[in-house]
């Protein structure tokens, strides 16, 4: 009987020590805070537990990213879009992976999905300018700004885009540029 009790302890302790570790790689690997260092080892052991874990992929990803690797991070992006197609967001960080590695027209189509899923995000509107301007679509460049603007009119990158490709915004958001002017001083 005693050793029964003991081996039920033990389990329950091993258990709550099992959950304990994943609960904490977890918040490491969600957390906006963690080092690369930190966050893809968490993630890759929060995989481990669940290889459906769409947000874990991403979450590795943004490490990757953040180290430089954006071979592993477009990889660990698709193979969160392949878990979820409507990761707006995975799609929007695959397309900046993309721009790292002058791969435009790939970024092009991730941020055009991105936007057919979450119309009005600025971020994607600004990727997609972005490989815009590296096929020297200027034209094009300038519209997403643009756009990026009407979906968040005090978008910064979008502001600085539209200033250094002569773009004053004469027609588009006057209203942001005086602000973000404003705020310059």
């Amino acid at each position: 009987m005693r050793r029964l009790l003991l081996t039920t302890l033990a389990a329950g302790f091993l258990a709550a020590t099992a959950q304990s570790a994943l609960s904490s790689d977890r918040s490491v690997c969600d957390s906006d805070t963690a080092t690369p260092d930190e966050s893809i080892p968490a993630c890759t052991r929060v995989i481990a537990r669940n290889p459906d874990d769409a947000t874990a992929y991403y979450n590795r990803g943004i490490g990757y990213k953040q180290r430089k690797q954006y071979d592993k991070a477009i990889a660990d992006y698709t193979t969160a879009i392949e878990i979820d197609p409507k990761y707006a967001i995975a799609y929007n960080n695959r397309c900046a992976a993309y721009n790292m590695i002058d791969k435009y027209e790939l970024a092009i189509k991730d941020c055009t999905k991105a936007l057919a899923l979450r119309p009005n995000y600025a971020n994607a509107y600004a990727g997609r300018a972005i490989a815009y301007e590296g096929l020297h679509d200027i034209a094009s460049a300038i519209d997403d700004y643009r756009d990026a603007l009407k979906a968040d009119p005090t978008y910064k990158l979008a502001l600085d885009a539209l200033a250094r490709l002569g773009d004053h915004q004469d027609d588009a958001a006057p209203s942001a540029v005086a602000a973000a002017a404003a705020a310059d001083r």
